[in-house]
Parts: C-alpha cells; structure tokens; sequence
C-alpha cells in the first residue's frame, strides 16, 4: 500500500495498474476518463450541518457517487472520511431524487461529487480499490 505523502505521478500510476488488475474496463466504464469502481462501503459525510453515515455507490478519482436519506444543495462542499483513511474535500454535483427499489429506494438521493484537489482524488479512489482487492482476496482465500 502506498504511503499518503507520495506525489500526485505515483498515485495516478498506481491507480492506472488497479484499474487494470481489477478489470475495471467494463462498458459502464467505457469511454470513460476515470474508470469507476462500484463499491459497497460506508462513508461518513460531514457538512456544516452535520453528519451523516451513507453509503458508497462508486468512485473514480474524479468524484464519487452515495446514497443518502437527505437531500444535499448542488455546489455545497463537504468533508468525505471513507474507510477511515483520511478526509477529502468534495463539492455536490448533482442530487438526484430516487424512485426504484433496494438501496436507491430505502435512501431516497443519489449524490454526485467531484474532489476539489486532484491527488486526493487519486488517494482516495487508490485507498478503496485497495480495500476491496484486499476483500477480494480474504473471500477467495
């Protein structure tokens, strides 16, 4: 695992080799600047108004998607803390209202973000590919 002090070169190299050994080149994927990963992890999303634990739907190091019981206004930042691995600052790009079934239903948003600083994007997105290879491997062990 890299450590967090690494310049931004080796994150985005370390990224491209997890994209690859993940197999992440999947239509959904396709055409794609950053491949994203569908995760299954919390997260804990803090506003000035609060926190609130929700769950991870995919990330990339541009940004990363959740579901949320409450509805977050379009251009507000917030602090994302995944996996208990650090903080990142992130800005809301959309805030879709949902009406399907499972999660989407039982949460009721689906919350785009964008990282505001790009090796964070980098480290967070290396971070979670990391946990699930490491959950990968544990479960097929």
């Amino acid at each position: 695992m890299l450590h967090q002090q690494h310049p931004l070169s080796e994150w985005k190299n370390h990224y491209q080799d997890l994209v690859t050994s993940l197999d992440l080149q999947s239509p959904e994927n396709k055409g794609r600047k950053h491949p994203r990963l569908t995760m299954d992890s919390g997260a804990e999303i803090s506003l000035r108004t609060g926190r609130e634990i929700s769950h991870v739907r995919d990330i990339s190091p541009g940004g990363m998607a959740f579901y949320s019981k409450i509805p977050f206004r379009v251009g507000s930042e917030m602090v994302i803390t995944l996996e208990n691995a650090f903080n990142v600052l992130s800005e809301v790009v959309y805030c879709n209202s949902r009406k399907g079934s499972g999660e989407e239903l039982m949460y009721g948003y689906r919350i785009g973000t964008k990282f505001l600083r790009e090796e964070d994007g980098y480290r967070i997105a290396v971070l979670a590919m990391e946990a699930h290879n490491h959950k990968l491997a544990a479960v097929n062990s």
